[in-house]
């Protein structure tokens, strides 16, 4: 549970940001490890009721758009620029018809096709290991700018954990290890069914179809689109970073996964 929620208990930004964040974030960790994590997990909750409580600034979408735009491209990312300018815009989650689409759309999964309470258990010398060297090349290359989905992990997260010197501590240069542990129990299935559950959710947007703003009283019609967990996609890209691997997955699911077929 503490993996799924670790980026905004400790890195989320402080009201003020600058190097008022910084110092925020090494005194949670410093509470952390003193112990407390009562004040840790208060400070978490104010933080959470203070962002909701807040007044959004007058600003139309359009300026709102064109804002990230121009930030994406001082970053050289032109094609997520040019996408965000292209799209038609996100529709408002709070309304009943655009929830009912948003159902009708994208289904809950029937029971009989939901995940097992439990696994079978490989033989050792089926396992599928995922090694550290192989996160450290997939982490060093994760895309910039991505969606974070249903959880606050981001990518940028991830590549730190990989730098091209060595960290001081070798505390630090032990992460990327512990993360090909985590890959490894993935690809497994070593891990409880709930967390499964978790880690696969996706965040929902429901994108407009369609150009053409809807009358006074239409519901416009929409696309749902899911943005799944940043770490549960960034852990994935290890798993069939490696050839061998994903063969083996490959001859596991196929012809069910089409994905897994035409990699």
């Amino acid at each position: 549970k503490l993996m799924i929620v670790a980026p905004s208990l400790f890195f989320r930004k402080s009201a003020r940001g600058g190097h008022r964040t910084v110092r925020a974030i090494a005194n949670r960790f410093a509470a952390w490890r003193s112990g407390d994590h009562a004040s840790l997990i208060d400070g978490w909750a104010k933080a959470i009721a203070l962002s909701r409580g807040s007044e959004p600034r007058e600003r139309t979408e359009l300026d709102n758009e064109v804002k990230k735009a121009l930030g994406k491209l001082e970053r050289g990312l032109v094609s997520d620029a040019a996408r965000l300018l292209e799209s038609h815009g996100v529709a408002d989650i709070f309304n009943p018809e655009i929830l009912e689409q948003m159902r009708l759309k994208h289904p809950i999964r029937k029971p009989e096709n939901r995940m097992p309470d439990s696994l079978p258990i490989p033989d050792p010398s089926e396992r599928l290991n995922v090694l550290p060297e192989t996160v450290r090349r997939v982490y060093s290359a994760l895309p910039r700018e991505k969606a974070q989905g249903a959880s606050a992990w981001r990518y940028e997260m991830l590549t730190a954990l990989a730098p091209s010197v060595p960290f001081a501590s070798e505390a630090a240069n032990e992460a990327v290890s512990c993360h090909a542990w985590f890959a490894t129990g993935l690809a497994n299935g070593d891990f409880p069914p709930w967390f499964n559950f978790v880690l696969a959710a996706v965040r929902l947007i429901p994108l407009h179809k369609s150009d053409q703003m809807p009358l006074a009283g239409e519901t416009p019609d929409v696309r749902p689109i899911g943005i799944s967990c940043a770490l549960r996609r960034a852990l994935t890209r290890t798993i069939f970073a490696e050839g061998e691997l994903r063969d083996t997955l490959r001859d596991y699911l196929s012809p069910t996964c089409s994905t897994c077929q035409n990699t």
